[in-house]
């Protein structure tokens, strides 16, 4: 293999650096300004780095469960017209901004439907991805009994173990629409698994739920209960629904204190 070897110098002025000494290789080929190389090669190197981390983030938000209408949801666009609105937004913008994956605690957005607790819900997720650049999830409780219970059909390719690290790992995991139609002993102990393992690596969970703090109680099991109450900021979006306005639906009846 033939090396370069070098033939001549010669004094040359780059506009930016000043005087450098510019070596010949191989005919006519002389080597740049060495200043400018350094920069050029740090821009590539950031330019990649860059390149690598949006890509990374695009991969956290196509597994996040981000999704459909909810696709742009983020906090700039939350309809907050009331202080009340305003409070749980400010709430939950905070959370993210002093956002630490191993925190434990987290926060619960209990409320009538239609208040804005999904679109909220991943705007945190979008957040903790695109501001730490670390995974995080947004899942309904019964779509994670569902993923666990896949697992144990025959020729699956994922184990009930694999899919509870995974919710496990994320350094946020946000349960959406806990209590509807859930709450059998079966689907209780499943979950169980997901909450109590997040519960030992300390990764903060986030509730979303149209019951009271007593219902929840009776839908989740007292022991699930007792691992997610642990540091956990309970906030009432007790307002009119947001889809109330466009479709013409009455107020629902406020929830019984929480």
């Amino acid at each position: 293999m033939q090396t370069a070897t070098v033939s001549d110098t010669e004094q040359r002025e780059c506009t930016d650096h000043g005087q450098y000494q510019s070596h010949r290789f191989f005919g006519q080929h002389w080597s740049n300004c060495p200043h400018c190389s350094e920069e050029q090669d740090i821009a590539r190197r950031l330019e990649s780095e860059t390149r690598q981390r949006k890509e990374r983030q695009e991969k956290m938000l196509r597994r996040s469960g981000i999704a459909g209408r909810f696709e742009g949801a983020r906090f700039e666009n939350f309809r907050a017209v009331t202080a009340a609105q305003e409070e749980v937004l400010r709430a939950a913008e905070n959370f993210v901004s002093c956002f630490e994956c191993h925190q434990g605690g987290g926060m619960w957005l209990i409320g009538r439907p239609g208040t804005g607790k999904t679109h909220l819900g991943c705007a945190m997720v979008r957040g903790v991805i695109e501001s730490y650049g670390m995974p995080a999830s947004i899942c309904s409780a019964r779509g994670i009994v569902r993923r666990l219970r896949a697992s144990w059909r025959k020729g699956a390719t994922e184990t009930e173990e694999d899919a509870i690290e995974e919710y496990s790992s994320d350094a946020l995991l946000v349960i959406d629409e806990v209590g509807n139609g859930f709450g059998t002993e079966g689907e209780q102990l499943q979950l169980f698994d997901v909450v109590d393992l997040r519960y030992q690596y300390r990764c903060p969970t986030v509730l979303l739920s149209n019951l009271n703090v007593p219902l929840l109680r009776v839908a989740l099991g007292e022991r699930v209960f007792d691992r997610l109450r642990e540091g956990v900021r309970v906030l009432t979006c007790d307002w009119a629904s947001h889809r109330a306005g466009v479709r013409g639906d009455r107020a629902v009846p406020s929830l019984p204190p929480g």
